[in-house]
């Protein structure tokens, strides 16, 4: 009996065992080691991606994929991708989250590309997704395109086949070399054009020309050294200028004193000399009436007489 037992146990302990090994190594193959954080990334399209695909790091197991989420809108559709990584695992936020697949056959996953940012994302945040290239799209693409120059070159075919192809070929290659011709003969007489303008002549007065030019360019070339020596000389004026009213500063003061001194006695007078110009002019205007009405008083004019006071 008791061997039974021992049996038993043995049997029940290697069962256990082995379920825990297995437990383990599902949850390191779905990379739920522990606690996790969710992220969010946005693709156009996510062809080979589902449920429980692989998220790693720089070719590092993180974690997988939790939920996609079809987000369609007037004329374009997006596919909301939510990620369960390791907890605390730092991701700066230029990181970008590429589709990858390892060979014709894999899987698809998806491989987060390490940023240079010093800024880690949160949990919650949306990482920049980028999709894969489709080897089997591409090769699709690549056939449709040999299928199309298969097909042109079928009608190229065709064309020479045919009683009158080879024929219409040749005229268009007539057609050509005479328009071929004509262009030479323009450029020909382009030609001779360009030799008559670069006759002996012409090129006589261009060499004038051109010995005029350089010697405008020398008097130029003199004007502007005159003008940069007139500035120097405006230049030490301006600095002679400068230390006369240095050296006269007191000078001017004691002038300027003066003249406001001189300024403030006329202000103070300036009713007095207003007054006096005032009776003046009265008095003018007086005697310019009385001899207006009797020119006589510059002849004939008699003392005045003497009052006496009683």
């Amino acid at each position: 009996m008791k061997h039974e037992h021992i049996n038993y146990f043995a049997v029940g302990l290697f069962v256990i065992t082995m379920v825990t090994a297995f437990v383990t190594v599902i949850i390191l193959l779905t990379g739920k080691s522990g606690d996790t954080e969710s992220y969010t990334v946005f693709y156009d399209n996510i062809s080979g991606l589902k449920y429980g695909s692989n998220v790693s790091y720089e070719g590092y197991l993180i974690g997988q994929v939790e939920e996609i989420t079809p987000i369609q809108k007037p004329g374009a559709t997006r596919y909301q991708v939510t990620l369960s990584v390791i907890e605390d695992w730092k991701i700066p936020n230029d990181s970008i989250a590429r589709m990858v697949s390892s060979g014709l056959l894999s899987d698809v996953a998806i491989n987060i590309i390490e940023g240079e940012s010093k800024t880690s994302h949160k949990p919650g945040d949306t990482i920049t997704g980028q999709e894969g290239s489709n080897v089997f799209a591409s090769m699709n693409s690549a056939a449709g395109d040999i299928k199309l120059l298969i097909g042109d070159m079928r009608k190229i075919t065709n064309v020479l086949t045919k009683e009158n192809g080879m024929a219409d070929i040749l005229g268009n290659v007539t057609n050509i070399l005479g328009d071929v011709k004509t262009f030479t003969d323009k450029m020909n007489a382009s030609a001779d054009r360009i030799q008559n303008i670069l006759s002996t002549r012409n090129q006589q007065r261009i060499d004038d020309f051109l010995v005029n030019m350089n010697d405008a360019s020398k008097d130029l070339s003199t004007l502007t050294t005159e003008i940069n020596l007139t500035l120097n000389t405006i230049g030490k004026l301006v600095e002679n200028t400068d230390e006369v009213v240095g050296e006269n500063r007191k000078d001017l003061r004691k002038a300027i004193k003066n003249l406001n001194a001189s300024m403030q006695v006329i202000s103070d007078n300036i009713n007095s000399i207003t007054y006096n110009l005032d009776i003046t002019s009265r008095n003018m205007s007086e005697f310019t009436r009385q001899i207006r009405e009797n020119p006589g008083l510059l002849l004939g004019s008699k003392p005045p007489k003497d009052r006496v006071t009683k």
